[in-house]
């Protein structure tokens, strides 16, 4: 059998500070306060790893994203060196959804530095894209590495026997909304297919504002893909499986 420890930031007051979930006993640090506990977590997620290890030693740390969470394993690796003992074997799972640019210049370069400090103090390395395994790579990370992309329920998806109806398309995206996902390369395609097709977009983030606007003026310049283009914004995971 396996059990994890989630180490976490509190963020909500409402939350519990510690609570089982199945197999995974989830450990909230911080008074609720977000950006408070959010940079605290680092210093004080090291230390409650370091205390739950000397109660019942863990097997391996597993961090998820180059985030301030993961951090605390590094922390008490460092530590765990300049005493002498033994490391614990980490492993990093990068799935970020951010831009290069965003990943390289972010925090006057920070968010760089903090990939390359971590990737060297990374024994096993899976990322959810290739894309994502290959920036490991430049950065210099030479140790084992696996693709895991993001599970999926196919069956929740099944289309049944139904086909499809090539005078009434409909392309649906349910991507965030960033540069990197080309939704706005999307949009501007639609005015190559015919009116037979049709686009809808669910999801935000950054750009849902200004794709909006963009879509604006184009209906106001009676483009026909733009009447062909809906937004729904962003939508629960059961909303988007009604929308798919």
């Amino acid at each position: 059998d396996i059990e994890f420890d989630l180490i976490t930031a509190r963020l909500d007051k409402s939350l519990p500070a510690t609570e089982k979930i199945g197999a995974v006993t989830v450990y909230r640090l911080g008074w609720g306060i977000p950006l408070l506990d959010k940079l605290l977590l680092p210093f004080a997620g090291a230390a409650r790893a370091w205390r739950l290890h000397g109660e019942r030693p863990y097997d391996f740390f597993w961090g998820i994203m180059v985030s301030f969470s993961t951090g605390a394993p590094y922390i008490v690796n460092i530590l765990r060196r300049a005493i002498r003992r033994k490391k614990v074997p980490l492993v990093l799972t990068l799935q970020e959804g951010d831009s290069e640019a965003y990943l390289k210049w972010k925090w006057g370069g920070l968010v760089d530095l903090s990939w390359r400090l971590a990737l060297r103090r990374t024994d096993r390395l899976t990322a959810i894209s290739t894309y994502l395994l290959e920036r490991a790579r430049r950065l210099g990370f030479k140790g084992r590495a696996a693709l895991v992309p993001n599970g999926v329920d196919i069956r929740r998806f099944e289309p049944g026997h139904r086909e499809l109806d090539r005078s009434n398309v409909l392309l649906i995206t349910t991507s965030r909304l960033v540069v990197k996902n080309g939704v706005g390369d999307l949009i501007e395609a639609m005015a190559l297919l015919p009116e037979s097709v049709s686009l809808k977009i669910v999801g935000s983030g950054p750009l849902e504002q200004p794709l909006k606007e963009n879509s604006s003026r184009r209906r106001r310049s009676r483009s026909g893909s733009a009447r062909r283009t809906s937004s729904s914004g962003r939508r629960s995971r059961r909303d988007r499986e009604f929308h798919l």
